[in-house]
């Protein structure tokens, strides 16, 4: 749909390929989690699932929320979404303005702005006993399609910083 939508635009979507969780209901949530089992749940964006965040909080699996991106505009939504943000060991924002939109909806959050690293690719092996984190300063593809793209001057530098934090127990890991 999105796809479609996006074509009939005429702009390129801004992902080369997307696996969409099942329906946020209590019974498919419930047999992903069993089927799946994962360690810790990395939601991405503002792909806030409420089913899934209690059900996860429920069963003790750690949820992160990275490259967070909330407009101006979504204090009334943010009042709505605050006692499933609750449910999250750490939120990582894409700019200070939804860092600060977060605290003001509830300054006990875990926030933190990621400034030059704004997106993030996560791989999992096979195995699905580890996970990788790429940072990225645009999303792939930002040169053709301006989406995140930076300019810098010549004779410019940028330095690129990144830190995580995961407050998970060491047994989980």
């Amino acid at each position: 749909l999105e796809k479609k939508r996006r074509e009939r635009a005429n702009k390129p979507l801004p992902w080369d390929h997307a696996d969409y969780l099942p329906l946020d209901l209590p019974w498919q949530i419930k047999s992903v989690l069993k089927t799946v089992f994962p360690k810790a749940i990395v939601l991405i964006n503002r792909e806030l699932w409420p089913e899934l965040m209690v059900q996860a909080r429920a069963q003790q699996i750690p949820l992160y929320l990275f490259s967070a991106f909330f407009p101006g505009h979504s204090h009334k939504m943010l009042k709505l979404w605050r006692p499933y943000l609750k449910h999250l060991k750490q939120i990582g924002t894409v700019g200070e303005s939804s860092t600060e939109l977060l605290l003001k909806t509830d300054p006990q959050l875990k926030v933190q702005s990621i400034l030059n690293y704004p997106y993030l690719q996560l791989y999992t092996p096979a195995d699905r006993k580890s996970i990788a984190i790429e940072n990225l300063s645009g999303i792939p593809n930002c040169f053709n399609n301006k989406i995140g793209l930076q300019l810098m001057k010549p004779q410019q530098s940028l330095t690129f910083k990144a830190s995580y934090q995961f407050l998970t127990k060491p047994s989980l890991l």
